[in-house]
């Protein structure tokens, strides 16, 4: 099933083609069905070399760029584009767990044109790839939204679930509002980190693989944040900073707090 995101159709951006590099099952549902709504056309990459393929035998009007992935990461994939003179106005926009402004200046370091934090909502998205694709961006810049903005209406609230652990208004925001929308985030949430987190990450600590295991941390970051798990988002942050650090008991103390949670 796909999400029913319905966002405002600009016919600049109609029929136009994104390749989304994501290597996040989650990630890749959830922004490709963005971007479908709107009228593009995308085509999707697990990592920076099937990116490149992908570009290379088609250019596309833009690449959505997450930034950490195995096999090539988004930094290196964008340098490479950026040494061919083909595809150095090509604009390449990252996809990052981490808003801090040090990860943007890396990100623009490494050639990419803009940068948009996860989690994403449908107009931020199309309001970056507008302001990339003519002088001036045909959605609003949306930023952090003030508390009133994250209130559900009272006769939606009346229906929403109570769920421990779980802010479903703010989850919601990030669904642009749309029940439909959230329950179809939830169960991807479930099908995809629900399941194999813990195990993947377990298994990663186990043979002292700490790039997999901050890589898996940081991915579950933000789709914890998108469905509104404030405390698991901080939770596999700590996680994440636990494993760069190469703490090992840390980790494990961390991943069981973040399993009870």
């Amino acid at each position: 099933s796909t999400l029913a995101l319905g966002p405002q159709l600009d016919v600049a951006l109609l029929g136009r083609e994104v390749v989304l590099v994501d290597d996040v099952l989650f990630n890749q549902e959830i922004v490709r069905d963005m971007l479908q709504a709107a009228g593009l056309l995308v085509r999707v990459a697990a990592n920076g070399s099937e990116a490149l393929a992908a570009i290379f035998k088609k250019c596309p009007d833009w690449v959505l760029m997450d930034c950490q992935m195995p096999v090539m990461d988004g930094y290196e994939a964008t340098r490479r584009l950026r040494q061919d003179v083909r595809y150095r106005r090509l604009p390449i926009i990252a996809l990052t767990a981490n808003a801090l402004p040090s990860e943007r200046d890396k990100c623009l370091e490494a050639g990419m044109n803009g940068h948009i934090a996860k989690p994403i909502r449908s107009v931020e998205l199309l309001a970056i790839l507008a302001a990339h694709l003519k002088p001036a961006a045909v959605f609003p810049r949306v930023s952090e939204p003030p508390a009133t903005a994250l209130e559900a209406p009272v006769e939606l609230s009346e229906r929403l679930p109570k769920v421990p652990g779980i802010d479903v208004a703010r989850g919601l925001y990030y669904a642009d509002g749309r029940l439909p929308n959230y329950r179809e985030i939830l169960r991807l949430f479930h099908e995809t980190h629900g399941r194999r987190f813990s195990t993947d990450v377990r298994n990663a600590l186990g043979v002292a693989n700490w790039r997999e295991a901050s890589r898996r941390a940081h991915s579950f970051k933000s789709a914890a944040r998108t469905i509104g798990a404030a405390r698991l988002g901080e939770l596999s942050g700590k996680l994440e900073s636990a494993c760069d650090a190469q703490e090992h008991e840390t980790a494990h103390d961390i991943l069981n707090e973040l399993n009870t949670e």
